[in-house]
């Protein structure tokens, strides 16, 4: 949801989270970092919403427009540096909920125990969260590529 399908309630909140963030820091890359903050935050209101903006949102299809959308929205779950602190892998298939408002995938992280475990995520509105039961709550993919089919029919 770019800028430009902002209204003048979300251009009022972007300018007053730019502001609070502002707040005492100096320079240039203190202002880019709060004015891409404040958009984010917009754009997640947005979308949680169920705004028109978000009616008209598709859902990622692919893992690759999954992470770009995820970067869209400021997010960092697939940026390099927290993949490689978690020795995350992410699993290539989707799952498409049955509302279509959120698309389910399979992580793997591995802790300093060197056992990896997996963990069902969902993506909704800018969010990713863990669902489908505990973080590492399956011991193979298959597994938790079950339970992502299982819940995705429920969602």
């Amino acid at each position: 949801m770019p800028k430009k399908n902002w209204n003048k309630k979300d251009e009022r909140q972007y300018r007053a989270i730019v502001k609070r963030c502002s707040a005492g820091k100096k320079g240039k890359k203190a202002t880019k970092a709060c004015k891409r903050i404040a958009a984010a935050t917009v754009n997640k209101r947005k979308g949680l919403a169920g705004g028109k903006d978000w009616e008209m949102f598709q859902m990622p299809k692919t893992i690759s427009q999954l992470k770009q959308w995820n970067k869209s929205c400021g997010g960092h779950f697939f940026e390099r540096g927290a993949m490689s602190f978690f020795k995350s892998k992410i699993y290539p298939r989707l799952v498409p909920c049955k509302s279509g408002q959120c698309v389910l995938f399979v992580t793997s992280e591995q802790g300093p125990d060197n056992v990896r475990k997996f963990s069902v995520r969902e993506a909704k509105g800018c969010s990713i969260r863990t669902t489908a039961g505990a973080f590492q709550a399956y011991k193979t993919e298959a597994d938790a590529r079950s339970a992502a089919k299982r819940i995705a029919a429920t969602l």
